[in-house]
C-alpha cells in the first residue's frame, strides 16, 4: 500500500511516531509521502500535525476517527502506549531473570544483530549475567567519523548482577567500547594473552585499576571455569588476529557454543590451524545452539588460508623494481601480514618499516607476546634517521581510506617520512568495507595522479588479502560439525543474518531465530511462568523436571544430545528497547540526541542566529543583529548574496511588529522569517537560533 504524496514539516520524535502509528496500525510495508525537513519552528505544533496527518491520511477510514485532529489524539495516545509498553518490557525481563529456573539460559543482544560491529551480547542465567564483548562501530556524520557504542543502561542499572566480560577477541569492534564502560561495569574480564594486552594498552592511560581484573587465558586452554552459575571455556579458532576464540557455555540441553569471529584457515602463518576434530569433538558432547558470524553469510565458497596470501605477497613484492618505494597498507590487526613483510624484507635487500600509531602499538602488543620481532626497530621515526626510502618495504595504515592515516598523508604529500614520487608502488592487502568506497576511491585517485602504482587484490590474479570471516562453505562445515539444535546469528546486517539462517536450516538445524539488538530470547530451559503466561499445571511440570534429571544424570554416560529432546527451541519472549550511544569527544551521547542531529545539519544545512532587542515596553528600539555560518562565502563575488541577507533584519522588524509582547510568539515569528527568506534566497533549511534581549 503506497500513501500519496503529501509533505510534512516535523521533527524526528514525531516523524518516529508517525511511522510507528501507520506501519503498526495498518501493517504498510512503505510509508511514502512523510519527507524529513527539519523543525522549522514552534509552529509544527499538535495542531500542524494534526493537518498533515489527515493529509497522509486521505479518504481512508480510521475506525471511528475521520479527521486529523481526533486522528493525532489516537496518534499521541499510541506514544502514550508504547512508553509504557517500554517500562513493562522492561519489568517483565527482570521478573523473567529473577524468576529463572536453574535450567534457563536467556540471550540479549546489546549490539551486533542487525549491524556489522559493536558487539555485545548478555547471557542470564539465575538472575545473573556474563556479557561477551563489549565494542564500537565507526560511523559517519556529517563530514567525519564517529564511534559507535552499544546501550549498555540495563546493565549499568543491574551492575551487581554482572559476574563479568568475556571477549573473543582483540579487533575494536568488540573491545573499544571497554575503556568507555568500565569506571561503570568494574567487573573481571576474561580473555586471552594477546587481547588482554591489546585491552590494557587502551585503558593503561585512564584507569589502572582494570588491569588488577584482567584474567588472562591461554588459547588452546579448554579448561572449564566457573563464574557465578556459569560454566564455560574456550575454544581456539582462527581469524585475521591473533587468539580469536570461541565461547562455550555449558547447560544441562548442550553447548551453547558462541563462535565469536572466525573463519576456517587450515594454513594460517600465526598460531593454530583450524581445528576440525576438537569442533567434531564438541559436537558429539551436545550444542544446543550456536550464536555466530554472519559477516559473509551471503558470499559462495570457502575462506582462503593466510599461506596462500603469503605466497602472493612475495611475488608481488619480488617484483618491485629496486630503486623504488614500495608500501604494503593493510589492517594495523593483521598482525600475520606484517610478520609476513618483516620476514621478507631481508630476502629482498629491504629494511621493514612500520607507519602509523595504530600500526606501531599493534605491533608492539604483538612483539611483547612473541609474534613479532621488537618493532622499535622499524618505527619510521627511528629509521629514517639511519636508510633511505628506496631502501624501505614499508607497511602503512589506510587501506580503508582513512583521513588521517599514514597512507592518506603520504598521497597528499604531507607525510613527514615518506614520500611517494613515480614509479613507486602500494599494494592494498585488504578488501574494502562497505560504505568505505568512496574513501578509498580517492586516495587511490590522488596516488595515480603522483604517478604511484597501485596493486589491488587479485589484480593479475594473485592473491594479496583473505577474510577473516567464514565464507557460506565454512559455514556449511561447521554446522556439520557441531550438528546443533538450533542457531542464532549475528555480528551482520539483516540480508547476512536473514542467509546465515538458510544456510543452518539447509544443513540440518532444526530451529533459527533472527534477533535484533534488545530481544530477550529465551535459549533452553523448562517452559516460561510469568504475568504472560499460565502456569503449566504442577503435575506436568513433576513429570517434565523427572524427566530432565534422568536425561542429565544420563549425560555422563552418554551423548549428551539426547538432553536437547527436553527443551523448548529458542524463542525471543520480550524485547528491551535498546539506543545507540555515540562517543562525542569525550561525552556519551544518545545517537538520536538532538545536539548530534543539529551538527549533521549545519554541515549541509548551515545555520544562522539572531539576536533581537526589546525595551521596557515590548518594543524593538535596534534591528535585530544576524551572523551565519555555512550560508555565505566571505568571497567578493557572493556580495549580492551579503546585499539580500542585509535586508533581513528589515524583514523581520516588519513581520514581528504584531508579536513583540509574546516572546514565543515572537521567537517562532523570527524563525519563519529566516527559513523562508534562506530557502528563496539560498535554498537552504539551516539551524535557527534566536536570541532575545530584554532592557530594564
Amino acid at each position: 500500500q503506497v500513501l500519496p504524496t503529501y509533505g510534512v514539516t516535523c521533527n524526528s520524535f514525531q516523524l518516529h511516531y508517525i511511522i510507528l502509528f501507520f506501519v503498526s496500525k495498518y501493517n504498510m510495508a512503505l510509508l511514502f509521502g512523510v519527507r524529513r525537513v527539519g523543525v522549522a519552528c514552534s509552529y509544527c505544533t499538535r495542531n500542524t500535525l494534526s493537518h498533515a496527518v489527515a493529509g497522509i491520511y486521505g479518504q481512508r477510514s480510521l475506525s471511528t476517527t475521520t479527521n486529523g485532529t481526533n486522528t493525532i489524539d489516537g496518534l499521541l495516545d499510541n506514544i502514550t502506549k508504547h512508553q509504557q509498553q517500554s517500562n513493562d518490557a522492561h519489568q517483565e525481563v527482570m521478573s523473567l531473570f529473577e524468576s529463572g529456573k536453574n535450567d534457563e539460559f536467556f540471550f540479549l543482544p546489546l549490539g551486533g544483530s542487525g549491524e556489522i560491529g559493536m558487539n555485545c551480547n548478555l547471557y542470564v542465567n539465575k538472575g545473573r549475567f556474563l556479557m561477551v564483548d563489549l565494542g564500537i562501530q565507526l560511523i559517519n556524520i556529517g563530514q567525519g567519523s564517529a564511534s559507535l557504542l552499544p546501550d549498555v543502561s540495563f546493565v549499568k542499572e543491574n551492575v551487581d548482577r554482572l559476574e563479568g566480560l568475556v571477549v573473543t577477541h582483540a579487533h575494536e569492534d568488540h573491545i573499544g567500547a571497554i575503556s568507555q564502560y568500565w569506571p561503570d561495569l568494574r567487573c573481571p574480564i576474561y580473555c586471552t594473552k594477546f587481547t588482554a594486552e591489546m585491552i590494557r594498552d587502551r585503558v593503561k592511560r585512564s584507569d589502572s585499576a582494570l588491569l588488577d581484573l584482567i584474567h588472562e587465558i591461554d588459547h588452546t586452554d579448554t579448561t572449564v571455569r566457573s563464574v557465578g552459575p556459569f560454566d564455560f571455556r574456550f575454544q581456539a579458532m582462527t581469524h585475521s588476529i591473533p587468539e580469536a576464540v570461541a565461547v562455550l557455555i555449558n547447560t544441562p540441553y548442550g553447548y551453547i557454543v558462541h563462535t565469536g569471529d572466525w573463519n576456517r584457515d587450515l594454513a594460517p602463518v600465526l598460531g593454530p590451524a583450524f581445528d576440525d576434530h576438537a569442533l567434531q569433538k564438541i559436537g558429539d558432547e551436545g550444542v544446543h545452539v550456536v550464536i555466530g558470524d554472519s559477516t559473509n553469510a551471503i558470499r559462495n565458497g570457502l575462506t582462503i588460508s593466510e599461506s596462500e596470501v603469503k605466497r602472493g605477497l612475495v611475488q608481488r613484492l619480488e617484483d618491485v623494481p629496486s630503486g623504488k618505494q614500495v608500501i604494503v597498507t593493510c589492517f594495523s590487526s593483521s598482525v600475520s601480514r606484517i610478520q609476513t613483510a618483516i620476514e621478507m624484507a631481508s630476502k629482498i635487500g629491504r629494511v621493514p618499516i612500520l607507519a602509523g600509531r595504530s600500526m606501531l602499538a599493534t605491533s608492539a602488543v604483538a612483539a611483547k607476546c612473541g609474534y613479532l620481532p621488537d618493532v622499535s626497530l622499524f618505527d619510521v621515526r627511528s629509521a629514517n634517521k639511519l636508510h633511505r626510502g628506496k631502501e624501505w618495504l614499508v607497511l602503512a595504515t589506510g587501506c580503508q581510506g582513512e583521513p588521517n592515516s599514514a597512507l592518506a598523508r603520504m598521497a597528499s604529500g604531507d607525510h613527514p617520512h615518506i614520500h611517494l614520487q613515480e614509479g613507486d608502488v602500494v599494494v592494498f592487502s585488504t578488501r574494502t568495507i562497505p560504505g568505505n568506497e568512496p574513501d578509498v576511491a580517492r586516495i587511490i585517485n590522488v596516488l595515480k595522479s603522483r604517478g604511484v602504482v597501485i596493486i589491488e587484490d587479485g589484480d593479475d590474479g594473485i592473491i594479496t588479502h583473505a577474510s577473516g570471516h567464514a565464507l557460506r562453505g565454512d559455514m556449511e562445515i561447521l554446522f556439520s560439525l557441531l550438528r546443533p539444535y538450533s542457531a542464532i546469528p549475528v555480528h551482520g546486517e539483516f540480508v547476512h543474518m536473514k542467509d546465515h539462517c538458510d544456510i543452518g536450516t539447509a544443513a540440518g538445524v532444526k530451529h533459527t531465530l533472527l534477533p535484533g539488538d534488545g530481544d530477550v530470547i529465551r535459549l533452553c530451559g523448562q517452559a516460561i511462568v510469568n504475568a504472560n503466561m499460565k502456569a503449566r499445571d504442577s503435575q506436568q511440570q513433576q513429570q517434565q523436571q523427572t524427566q530432565a534429571r534422568a536425561i542429565n544424570s544420563k549425560r555422563s554416560k552418554t551423548n549428551v544430545r539426547e538432553s536437547k529432546l527436553v527443551s523448548d527451541p529458542p524463542k525471543v519472549v520480550t524485547h528491551l528497547h535498546i539506543d545507540k550511544m555515540v562517543r562525542d569527544g569525550v561525552i556519551l551521547r544518545k545517537l538520536n540526541n538532538k545536539l548530534i542531529e543539529e551538527r549533521s545539519k549545519q554541515v549541509t544545512e548551515g545555520s544562522c542566529f539572531v539576536t533581537v532587542v526589546l525595551d521596557g515596553q515590548g518594543s524593538m528600539p535596534y534591528p535585530p543583529v544576524l551572523s551565519s555560518t555555512g550560508l555565505i562565502s566571505d568571497s567578493d563575488d557572493e556580495g549580492h548574496l551579503h546585499a539580500q541577507f542585509a535586508k533581513l533584519p528589515t524583514l523581520i522588524q516588519e513581520d514581528t511588529s504584531r508579536v513583540t509582547q509574546d516572546e514565543n510568539a515572537l521567537r517562532g515569528q523570527v524563525q519563519r522569517t529566516v527559513l523562508s527568506f534562506c530557502q528563496r534566497v539560498f535554498g537552504k533549511v539551516p539551524i535557527i537560533k534566536v536570541h532575545v534581549i530584554k532592557m530594564q
